[in-house]
């Protein structure tokens, strides 16, 4: 379990402080046993630490579709190698409309569809 910080830029003051706790273990905390049409992960250069938390969720197939930000780099191709592992197709939002593009070649920061279908 890890914790989030929100700091004073100017005074590296603490403002608050939360607890940190993956995907999967908020639907467990929920007692959902269903299976989840859609999760959207928009969480500004965190998406890795986002997928590996729903690892669990993936691996039991319990995640239908993502719809991920991501920015280009090497948490991109990570995040990419992942969900190929778990069977996964992807596609990429690239000049307004939906692509096959490698995560290793994203041009910019975009969105990327997420089937286990």
């Amino acid at each position: 379990l890890h914790q989030v910080s929100a700091i004073n830029c100017e005074s590296d003051q603490v403002l608050e402080r939360t607890d940190a706790v993956t995907l999967a273990m908020a639907i467990n905390e929920l007692e959902y046993d269903g299976l989840i049409a859609l999760v959207k992960i928009d969480v500004e250069g965190h998406e890795l630490a986002v997928i590996e938390g729903a690892l669990p969720l993936l691996k039991a197939r319990r995640i239908q579709r993502m719809i991920i930000e991501v920015q280009p780099g090497n948490s991109a191709e990570a995040i990419e190698n992942i969900l190929l592992e778990q069977g996964a197709t992807l596609k990429t939002w690239i000049k307004d409309k939906w692509c096959d593009l490698k995560m290793s070649d994203l041009p910019y920061r975009t969105d990327i569809f997420v089937n286990f279908n």
